[in-house]
């Protein structure tokens, strides 16, 4: 097998379910798998052996995970009418006067299909930020997906003042700069930089290091420096200007 080498890593198991999971949500099978690669692909073929012995376990097991709940469910949502002239739908959702989608960007195929069936029959408003800048070129295809599927675009009115930040997590003004700046391209950096200027404080810490490797390595080592202290990884990012080099 193509990951016998790796098999008894820690942390194999968790990571090899968690790609069976995003193929079954992206909606593929053991066979678009092997349709998609070349025969002598390794990885690819061993990667649809496990995912159709994964999903004869659940099946022989009556069991059932996440992804194929939300398939459930889609198909639910194209139902036909039962004997009492009621589809599934109708039935599931009696009750329910309009859905709200919030903290979903990049959707799962699945998640997709559930959230455009589910808008077919309730009215449905999706709560998605968005700037046309480089921040939220991830978020791009979906938000075009979503206005071709029929969704109106309306911009959310401003919040009051003092309510741009959570209780107790005011940004101290280092912070607040890299905050307000970050996304921002090059020509307008340095746009009111002399009327706000602040000295640098505890909030912020600059490393110079020379090259591309050892700043992977030192953001990594703070990573673990932050961990050990109790911070959640999910509560961890890593930004950088280029693509090229850095994720190698």
């Amino acid at each position: 097998s193509y990951f016998a080498g790796i098999a008894a890593t820690d942390g194999f198991d968790g990571s090899l379910l968690a790609t069976l999971h995003e193929v079954r949500e992206a909606g593929l099978t053991a066979g678009d798998l092997r349709r998609a690669f070349p025969k002598t692909n390794r990885k690819a073929r061993d990667l649809a052996d496990l995912l159709e012995g994964y999903e004869k376990r659940l099946s022989s097991g009556r069991l059932i995970d996440r992804s194929g709940l939300l398939k459930k469910a889609v198909a639910l949502l194209g139902g036909t009418a039962g004997a009492r002239g009621h589809t599934p739908a109708e039935t599931v959702l009696a009750g329910f006067s309009c859905l709200f989608v919030y903290g979903l960007y990049d959707f799962t195929w699945t998640q997709e299909n559930l959230v455009l069936r589910l808008a077919t029959r309730l009215p449905t408003t999706i709560f998605f930020p968005y700037q046309d800048s480089p921040a939220f070129e991830f978020a791009r295809d979906t938000r075009k997906r979503l206005k071709q599927a029929g969704f109106e675009e309306k911009s959310a009115p401003p919040a009051p003042d003092g309510a741009r930040h959570s209780p107790g997590r005011e940004d101290t003004p280092a912070l607040g700069r890299v905050r307000e700046r970050l996304f921002l391209p090059p020509s307008a950096e340095g746009a009111g930089e002399a009327a706000d200027h602040a000295g640098p404080d505890s909030s912020l810490r600059i490393l110079a290091v020379p090259g591309e490797a050892r700043e992977a390595v030192e953001a990594a080592r703070a990573i673990v420096e932050w961990a050990r202290r109790g911070v959640s990884l999910e509560e961890i990012g890593v930004l950088y200007r280029s693509g090229e080099e850095y994720p190698r």
